[in-house]
């Protein structure tokens, strides 16, 4: 094999890799989009609302609510702070029961234990995460 065929071959496959791979972010990301923010899901509206969807999504996963503890911030995100939880849900187009359910399914998986590497956030934690928040499907 020639120098310049071997090129070929790792062009080819780079240039697979990164379509694979834009395709894969790009369905994730719309999955999200779709299903988490559309019409279809409640809105919430109030931090009332909040803690009642989370006690109500909690307790579908057997998690203790009181070591969760919910509010409104500017960015949605789901952090281990000692023993509690702390779920922060953005107000607007991405306050729902999905986003919700999305968010404690990360704490049922145990994903805010540790430290995630970029692939298993990636490939594992967010595509289940965004699995039971859409569709409600465990894995």
């Amino acid at each position: 094999m020639d120098p310049n065929e071997i090129f070929e071959y790792i062009n080819e496959s780079i240039k697979w890799l990164v379509i694979a791979g834009g395709s894969y972010l790009g369905a994730l990301f719309c999955t999200q989009l779709i299903f988490q923010t559309t019409l279809f899901r409640r809105k919430i509206h109030s931090q009332t609302e909040l803690e009642e969807i989370v006690g109500i999504e909690a307790k579908k996963l057997g998690l203790d609510t009181t070591s969760i503890n919910a509010r409104f911030d500017v960015e949605g995100y789901v952090k281990k702070d000692g023993k509690k939880h702390e779920l922060c849900i953005r107000l607007g187009v991405s306050g729902t029961d999905a986003t919700v359910r999305h968010e404690l399914y990360h704490i049922f998986k145990k994903d805010t234990d540790y430290d995630l590497t970029i692939l298993r956030y990636f490939l594992l934690a967010e595509p289940r995460a965004t699995l039971y928040g859409c569709f409600g499907i465990k894995l």
